[in-house]
């Protein structure tokens, strides 16, 4: 498999276009399985979105309790300069997220006329619709169980994009559909 690598802010991430032996071996493989190494923070940016620290040590609650302190971004935005406005994940944690301004540029070079781009693992919610005309996620929580008392929230959906070559993204493409549970529970 070819993966574009490209140094960003610091971190090791995906660039659209592949250099010439640019490819994820057994060897580059063993390696990303230790945390500080690049090889490790490239593929966690290739497999989980890129992430960086919130601003003065803030921190937010997940679903579960668990404080954390980095966010998933829109790493392709350019236009968004706050930590909120570049955060992408579920809504309902957003008004965790200060609003203060983020420092350095975190943007990866992914412009329009690129190739699409399909991502995952930032449990959105609602209807999937494009991130931009060549950037959609087609992570929509299906997984996402809710806290205990809120059974009522949404159940997550699972989500397909039905690709036929086309440059710009259109939101009439996807398809999803609503989990549903089993009687005996979702893991039955």
């Amino acid at each position: 498999m070819r993966v574009p690598w490209k140094r960003c802010s610091g971190s090791w991430v995906i660039r659209p276009k592949p250099a010439a032996g640019a490819r994820l071996t057994p060897a580059l493989l063993r390696q990303s399985s230790t945390h500080g190494r690049w090889e490790y923070d490239a593929v966690e940016t290739l497999l989980k979105g890129k992430e960086i620290p919130m601003p003065d040590g803030h921190h937010f609650l997940d679903q579960y309790g668990t404080k954390r302190h980095d966010i998933r971004i829109r790493c392709w935005s350019r236009t968004e300069r706050t930590s909120r406005g570049i955060y992408l994940g579920p809504p309902d944690w957003a008004a965790q997220i200060p609003d203060d301004e983020i420092e350095g540029d975190h943007a990866i070079d992914y412009d329009h006329r690129e190739p699409p781009v399909f991502l995952g693992h930032y449990w959105l919610s609602g209807d999937p619709t494009r991130l931009e005309t060549n950037v959609a996620c087609l992570d929509y929580s299906v997984a996402r169980m809710p806290k205990e008392g809120r059974e009522h929230e949404s159940k997550g959906k699972l989500v397909a994009y039905r690709w036929n070559g086309e440059q710009v993204l259109s939101n009439d493409a996807f398809v999803a559909v609503e989990r549903v549970e089993s009687e005996k529970g979702p893991t039955d």
